[in-house]
């Protein structure tokens, strides 16, 4: 599987999509570069994300439960999907599963290279089975793909 060359960051323009972004960014190991990084986010004027324009990187207004409004945005800035990582990041909550599934469906179907999902606990009822495990079995289902453990 060839290197991707663009990054959707779907953990919104707070703590984890904004680490996520400086973290590609600051790897020197890699040519990744501000252009090359899409971010989602709800306010495309927020602080945020006016931070993130400030650096080069380019934004996408949507939600994470309406994958194919964020696939034709990329489609209309040139981006190759089968060239694409995505990461997705998510606090629990009653979307959380349904737009994980919408996601990991969209990026099966436009063809991505790397999908990674975060997801964390924000309190609530306990669950029978825990959301990241939950998860963890829609990516099981994924045809040629295994999701390795998680601890």
């Amino acid at each position: 599987m060839s290197s991707p060359t663009a990054f959707l960051i779907a953990g919104r323009t707070g703590r984890q999509g904004g680490s996520v972004v400086n973290a590609l960014l600051a790897d020197k190991s890699t040519s990744i570069q501000a252009k090359d990084i899409y971010v989602l986010t709800r306010n495309t004027a927020g602080a945020g994300a006016a931070a993130l324009t400030t650096r080069g990187v380019k934004l996408v207004q949507g939600e994470p439960g309406q994958p194919d409004a964020i696939f034709k945005q990329l489609s209309d800035l040139g981006v190759n999907p089968t060239k694409t990582a995505a990461f997705l990041s998510q606090a629990h909550g009653p979307t959380e599963l349904n737009d994980a599934k919408g996601s990991i469906d969209a990026d099966i179907t436009n063809g991505l290279s790397y999908f990674v999902y975060s997801s964390c606990d924000r309190g609530g009822p306990e669950l029978k089975r825990p959301r990241r495990l939950l998860l963890q079995d829609l990516l099981r289902q994924v045809p040629n793909r295994e999701a390795p453990p998680i601890s």
